[in-house]
């Protein structure tokens, strides 16, 4: 599915969602996709000192995230084939700037960090060995990056990739992460890593990580608002729609435009696109409008 397919599945299902990198449709591609409750925090990956991130050799999605109550922090969605040594030391180039700050990069890697707990009846392990740099300890130098799973799991040895061979065999092996910067150090104690185990038709099991937050405005009542859109039939859903055209130009326009406000005014246009939600929400169901 190419990401303008995607961008279309998107604006049907949830009404307010971002979406952030791209994907070719066949090989390569890296996408973030944002829940419409946290889309108008979330803003395109900029910085004067270390370069506006694109989309390299189709392998990174990234993004900043700004959160009421909360420092800011910066997702990378990743793709690495394990085949393509330029698109490794590209992506690599890419990330190292970024080690110094909270960051948290997420995805297949195609990387085996140990055989021992990471791998089961491979042959050929795979190995990136920038990657196996910055998460190895040595005398000269600490990990500049944090691998979550292992560090919460330290002998799980549930792998993200699971095999068969003709024969019946198991195989496979643990080459997606979720790996933080060690200015999410912090976060450790809060979070939660999980490889789950529905596949869901891919051939890797989902990885999922829950960062705890503070609460913030927009209340409850809001955010339930904005979830009950999964619940709206097909004519409610299009009542909705309607609803919103009339700020649909300026929602669009703000995720391009948030790398140029200050964090007070990200929140402050979030809080008024939460009001729109909320109240057309209320008007399709009735409940308060």
């Amino acid at each position: 599915m190419c990401t303008s397919e995607l961008q279309g599945v998107l604006m049907n299902t949830f009404p307010g969602a971002t979406l952030f990198g791209h994907t070719n449709g066949r090989s390569n591609g890296s996408i973030l996709v944002v829940h419409p409750t946290l889309a108008p925090f979330v803003r395109p990956l900029t910085s004067s000192t270390r370069g506006t991130m694109g989309n390299v050799h189709e392998c990174i999605a990234a993004a900043t995230v700004t959160i009421p109550k909360e420092p800011t922090f910066h997702v990378f969605g990743v793709y690495v084939s394990g085949h393509d040594a330029k698109a490794r030391e590209a992506v690599a180039a890419s990330i190292t700037p970024w080690l110094d700050a909270p960051a948290v990069f997420m995805g297949d890697m195609n990387h085996v960090q140990t055989q021992l707990l990471d791998s089961l009846g491979q042959r050929d392990v795979a190995n990136w060995a920038w990657l196996r740099t910055q998460l190895s300890v040595t005398a000269r130098a600490q990990p500049t990056l944090l691998d979550f799973f292992r560090l919460q799991k330290p002998l799980d040895t549930t792998l993200t990739r699971p095999q068969l061979t003709h024969d019946g065999t198991a195989k496979g092996s643990r080459i997606d992460y979720v790996l933080g910067t060690v200015h999410t150090r912090a976060w450790l104690p809060s979070s939660q890593v999980n490889v789950l185990q529905n596949q869901l038709g891919s051939d890797h099991r989902p990885v999922e990580f829950i960062k705890s937050i503070q609460p913030f405005t927009p209340p409850h009542n809001t955010i339930n608002a904005v979830l009950r859109i999964s619940e709206f039939s097909d004519a409610q859903l299009k009542k909705f729609h309607s609803l919103l055209d009339p700020i649909s130009t300026l929602a669009s326009l703000l995720p391009g435009n948030m790398a140029s406000q200050s964090d007070e005014q990200v929140v402050e246009d979030a809080e008024l696109i939460f009001d729109c939600l909320e109240i057309a929400a209320r008007q399709v169901t009735g409940k308060g409008a």
